[in-house]
C-alpha cells in the first residue's frame, strides 16, 4: 500500500499522478479538497487543476459538486477530451439534465475534432434514449474516421436492422459495415451480421451466421430469438421451437420471454391451419 502519511496534496503533478489510486480513499475527502483548493488558488487558469478537483469529488461520490470544476476545465481548455467525458456522464445519468448532457457531448465532439471516446459515449446515449437518427449519424461519423471500430459498426448495423428494416439502401450499408466480421469469433457481431442478412431476405446466410453466433454465445436470448425467426423463414420449424423453448423454460424471465412465447404461439397456430 502506498504511504500517504505526511504527503502535502498541493503538488499538482503528484495529485494528477495519483488521482485514480484506490489508496486515495483512506484520506479524508475534506482534507484532500482543502489542499486541492489551495493548489487551485495558485493555478486558477489551469484546466488540469480544476479537472483534478472534479475528480476528487467523483471519488468522494459527490458528482453534483464535480460538475462545476469540470465545466471550468472545459472553459479553460475547450479542446480537451477528458472533462467532456466526465461532465457528460454526470449530466446524461439524470433525466432532467439529459438534453444538456447530449448538447455538451455534441459540442465536445466537434471541438475535439471528433474524439472517438466522446463520439462513442454520445452515440450510446442517443441510442439508449431513442434518438435513433442522432445515434446513426454519430456512429457513422465514427466509422468514417475509423472503419475498424467494432462497437460503432455493430450498433450502427443493429440499429438499422431493427429501426430501418424497410430501407434497402440502409440495410445494404449495414451489411457493408459488418462484412469484415464474417470470420469473427464474437457471437454478438455474428448475430448482427446474421440479422442484417435476415432483414435483407438472405435467409440461408442469416441461418448460417446466426447458428455460429448461437454456438459462440449459447446463453444469449436475443440470438436465440433471431435464430428462431430465421429457422421459421427457412421452414425449419422444430429447430425454431427448440430455441424458443430454451428461452421460455429459463427460470429468470426477460423481455425475450414474451417474444419467444408469441413466436411459439404463431408456429403452433400455423401448424394447426
Amino acid at each position: 500500500m502506498t504511504n500517504w502519511n505526511g504527503r502535502a496534496l498541493v503538488d499538482g503533478d503528484w495529485l494528477a499522478e495519483h488521482i485514480d489510486d484506490p489508496d486515495l480513499r483512506i484520506i479524508d475527502a475534506t482534507v484532500v479538497m482543502t489542499r486541492s483548493d489551495k493548489f487551485i488558488a495558485h493555478h486558477q487558469y489551469n484546466a488540469r487543476a480544476h479537472y483534478l478537483k472534479g475528480g476528487i469529488y467523483i471519488r468522494a461520490k459527490k458528482p453534483n459538486l464535480a460538475a462545476a470544476p469540470f465545466r471550468r476545465a472545459i472553459e479553460l481548455k475547450p479542446e480537451w477530451r477528458d472533462p467532456y467525458l466526465q461532465l457528460g456522464q454526470i449530466l446524461v445519468s439524470r433525466r432532467d439534465t439529459l438534453n444538456e448532457g447530449l448538447s455538451l457531448l455534441q459540442t465536445g465532439y466537434a471541438l475535439t475534432k471528433q474524439d472517438e471516446e466522446i463520439g462513442t459515449l454520445l452515440a450510446l446515449v442517443q441510442e439508449g434514449n431513442g434518438r435513433i437518427d442522432g445515434a446513426l449519424k454519430t456512429f457513422e461519423a465514427i466509422l468514417n474516421r475509423n472503419p475498424k471500430h467494432q462497437l460503432a459498426a455493430n450498433n450502427f448495423a443493429a440499429l438499422i436492422a431493427d429501426q430501418r428494416l424497410n430501407d434497402p439502401d440502409q440495410l445494404k450499408r449495414a451489411l457493408a459495415v459488418m462484412q469484415p466480421y464474417r470470420t469473427t469469433a464474437r457471437g454478438a457481431l455474428l448475430d448482427t451480421l446474421g440479422w442484417v442478412h435476415f432483414r435483407l431476405g438472405n435467409i440461408k446466410a442469416a441461418v448460417s451466421y446466426l447458428e455460429q453466433a448461437a454456438e459462440r454465445s449459447p446463453n444469449f436470448d436475443e440470438i436465440k430469438i433471431h435464430l428462431a425467426e430465421a429457422y421459421i423463414e427457412d421452414g425449419q420449424i422444430e429447430l425454431a421451437r427448440e430455441n424458443l423453448d430454451f428461452i421460455i423454460q429459463k427460470e429468470k424471465k426477460t423481455r425475450f420471454t414474451s417474444q419467444a412465447e408469441k413466436l411459439l404461439a404463431t408456429i403452433s397456430t400455423d401448424i394447426k391451419k
